[in-house]
């Protein structure tokens, strides 16, 4: 019996050391040697841009030319929460834009998501859902007046209070806020704030006020926004009763020290912007490049030789505004001779002032250290 075991040990594990590494020879390879890589295109799609034309249609540029399938317009803000309804591209073939013509009206405030799929001829695809706002046929003409990029407590009246960023605008000519958006390159959609259906005057002041506070339990009373004819609902510390003011649902801060914040028209062009920075920056972060791209080609910014601009030598100087400084302001100075059909500005037209005017005509009592 002893014999038998012995030449067992001897039989069989010499076959199963073998049969290892026969495995091991075929399914792990120390080098790449014999192993074909694939090559062609197999990128998916993406969405270069989209915007609204008109109540029956929009438009979609992909960054390559695609066929589209299963496109639907659903109403409310998100897949599900509405009837959706077919729509269609006008292009028969693979192309870079499609026009999506729509079944029915949008309307002008209301929520939409358009979804489908985009496919190349390689078959690569992308499913998208763009929500957008139902198309302003009469927007108003903003421009930038007065920022403050900072957060801070205050007292009045013996009463504990904080001071929350704003972002002044005036109104160049009288229309209708649905669908402009006003963002910052720091804060990206993340914190985007996008205006309601709202019937604006020429001459008019509205204060954006982008957070109410650190946390769900500092949120104060009288943080109203004002989408009615009443103005005088919002009492919290910077309202004003003459001007209209309205409030983001964000907690989160809002506006670097060195950023570029950035007002867009409904139809998703951009229409002003603010370029600041520290002296001490030497180059804008990488995620701001894209808005960087955007506000120097709509020429809204411009260098001191008057070319259109973003970089970091244009910017205006924020060396004397900090997050924590929330009693100064960055105040535009030329806001009277601004043309609606021509808004743009440079760091010579803005100035760091010593008292914030939310509302109200600016200050020019420039802050000195």
């Amino acid at each position: 019996m002893r014999t038998l075991r012995l030449y067992l040990l001897k039989s069989v594990l010499p076959a199963f050391a073998l049969v290892f590494c026969v495995l091991l020879a075929v399914n792990c390879r120390s080098t790449v040697d014999g192993i074909g890589m694939l090559s062609g295109d197999y990128t998916s799609p993406e969405i270069e841009s989209f915007c609204v034309n008109d109540s029956l249609s929009s438009t979609i540029e992909f960054s390559k030319p695609v066929t589209l399938d299963s496109l639907f317009l659903f109403t409310g803000a998100a897949k599900g929460s509405g009837s959706g309804t077919p729509a269609s591209s006008s292009a028969s073939s693979s192309v870079e834009t499609h026009t999506i013509e729509f079944s029915d009206r949008t309307v002008i405030g209301e929520s939409y998501v358009l979804e489908g799929r985009a496919s190349d001829e390689k078959g690569n695809s992308l499913t998208f859902s763009i929500p957008f706002t139902g198309y302003n046929a009469s927007p108003a003409v903003l421009c930038l007046s007065e920022v403050r990029n900072a957060y801070g407590p205050a007292t009045v009246k013996g009463v504990k209070t904080h001071r929350c960023e704003f972002v002044e605008l005036y109104v160049l000519e009288g229309g209708n806020l649905s669908g402009m958006e006003l963002y910052s390159a720091g804060d990206g959609n993340e914190r985007k704030y996008t205006f309601p259906a709202i019937d604006v005057n020429k001459g008019e002041y509205i204060t954006v006020h982008p957070r109410r506070g650190t946390t769900a339990d500092v949120v104060e009373d009288g943080m109203v926004s004002e989408t009615g004819d009443d103005l005088t609902l919002s009492v919290h510390m910077d309202s004003c009763d003459t001007a209209r003011d309205l409030w983001s649902e964000n907690l989160k801060s809002c506006y670097s020290d060195s950023d570029i914040i950035v007002l867009k028209g409904s139809s998703g062009a951009v229409m002003d912007a603010l370029v600041f920075a520290k002296n001490t920056l030497t180059e804008w972060k990488e995620e701001y490049a894209k808005t960087v791209s955007a506000v120097e080609e709509s020429g809204v910014w411009l260098d001191s030789e008057g070319n259109k601009s973003c970089s970091l030598a244009s910017a205006f100087c924020s060396d004397y505004i900090t997050t924590t400084a929330a009693t100064r302001s960055m105040a535009r100075q030329n806001l009277e001779s601004v043309d609606p059909q021509n808004i743009c500005s440079s760091k010579k037209d803005w100035m760091v002032v010593s008292e914030t005017t939310p509302g109200t005509k600016n200050s020019s009592k420039e802050y000195v250290k």
